[in-house]
């Protein structure tokens, strides 16, 4: 590593210069090199930690694979940043396991001499730093076991893993991003009733009177603005509003099927019914889907193409969630693909907050001080939980003025969970009063 960091406290100011607000670090085994590739950790959970773009299925292999690009830059000798044009989370589901690949192709050779020799051998207790900053760019560093950076890192923290990842996770942000949180809910709470607003994409304060505003209200409190960002909400977690004891966890299009291909409005008068409760000329598509059960209003089934419920891994990457028609028609499908992505990029700490609402003298709500911190998941987590009817499909679908040419649709594919079925998601889900921390 460059002679310009020379300890610890050298190297966080570097990433504290370049906005870096978490750092993970991992001790490099002798097979953790350029040739065999980075180990990265059992099952898919890694790819919860490290932003990325898209994930990408691969069958034509010798192993099938999904990979993620990632925004990846080291260190040089120089002290600039390098870029990786080609490095990658490899995530191979036969094993499971999630593997850092690419790291040094296409990189400019005479800026990483010193990182170059590290990673191409096999020394055991070679140092990996990975920060990340607010931009999703993660900034590498590698030091050798006896530098003075490893050796610092080794004084001060006995063990360099958590107990569910292989890598010691760093905070750079002077308080726990958790402590914040709640502090800031306990805040919240104790406001007790709160006008229903929201924030638009410069701050500005906005009425909000729809169905969704508890999650808006709260969210504003939290000064979190609509950016289109597909991170977690608030420093590192994604903040849940529910009214009772049902939770929605994803609303993902579905990327194949029927649905797909035809369109929303074609799928609606194929599958679906007339309004039920006599609303005229409105069809609507809706009930519960829990997996291999016919549900009785459309006919279809939600089902796992490609999953091994029993030992929890996929066998297809080109598989997904599907609903099935009576004869095996795909009605709609989300691709693995699409739903790895999804779950990964927000829900690997999660706050659930449960609010009371009211109409008047104006629509308000109130944030109370019971929440579930829940922590630690990775997309294997979902999957198994659908597998066992814990996870279900809750859609709103619907057309209106159906015998227009003009009608109306509007979509919402909701993936909901209830409250005490949460553990079956994470690895841990603690229960807090908020005004007691």
């Amino acid at each position: 590593m460059s002679e310009g960091i020379q300890t610890l406290d050298n190297l966080f100011a570097f990433f504290r210069h370049h906005g870096v607000e978490r750092v993970y670090v991992k001790s490099l085994a002798p097979n953790d090199n350029s040739k065999n590739q980075i180990y990265f950790g059992p099952g898919f959970d890694a790819i919860s930690l490290f932003p990325f773009s898209e994930i990408q299925a691969s069958a034509d292999t010798r192993y099938a694979t999904f990979s993620a690009s990632l925004n990846f830059h080291w260190i040089g000798d120089d002290l600039s940043l390098v870029r990786a044009p080609t490095s990658k989370l490899v995530l191979y589901p036969q094993y499971p396991e999630v593997r850092f690949s690419g790291f040094l192709l296409g990189t400019d050779r005479s800026k990483l001499k010193s990182i170059r020799e590290l990673a191409t051998n096999r020394i055991q207790g070679r140092l990996l730093f990975l920060g990340i900053n607010e931009t999703s760019q993660i900034i590498g560093a590698l030091f050798a076991p006896t530098s003075a950076v490893s050796t610092d890192s080794n004084h001060r923290w006995s063990e360099l893993a958590e107990p569910r990842t292989v890598f010691k996770e760093i905070t750079l942000l002077g308080t726990d991003s958790k402590i914040l949180l709640l502090q800031e809910l306990r805040r919240i709470c104790q406001k007790e009733w709160i006008n229903s607003y929201r924030l638009d994409a410069y701050g500005n304060q906005r009425e909000c009177n729809a169905s969704q505003c508890g999650g808006y209200t709260l969210e504003a409190e939290l000064g979190i603005r609509p950016n289109g960002r597909s991170e977690p909400d608030f420093m590192g977690w994604e903040v849940k509003q529910h009214g009772g004891s049902v939770l929605t966890l994803l609303t993902p299009e579905p990327t194949g099927g029927f649905y797909k291909d035809s369109g929303v409005e074609a799928f609606i008068r194929k599958f679906g019914y007339p309004d039920r409760s006599g609303r005229a000329d409105r069809i609507n598509f809706g009930g519960i889907y829990r997996f291999g059960l016919a549900q009785k209003l459309t006919g279809l089934t939600l089902t796992l193409e490609g999953f091994d419920s029993e030992n929890g891994k996929i066998t297809d990457v080109d598989g997904g969630i599907s609903l099935l028609t009576s004869d095996g028609i795909v009605a709609a499908k989300w691709d693995f693909s699409g739903m790895l992505k999804h779950w990964s990029r927000k829900h690997r700490n999660a706050v659930y907050v449960r609010s009371k609402s009211r109409n008047a003298p104006a629509k308000q709500y109130s944030f109370l001080k019971d929440v579930k911190l829940a922590e630690g998941t990775s997309p294997l987590h979902l999957l198994k939980a659908i597998s066992a009817g814990k996870v279900y499909y809750d859609p709103g679908i619907k057309l209106e003025n159906a015998s227009s040419t003009n009608g109306t649709t509007k979509r919402r594919s909701q993936f909901r969970v209830t409250a005490k079925n949460l553990s079956d998601l994470y690895d841990s889900v603690t229960s807090i009063d908020v005004t007691k921390t």
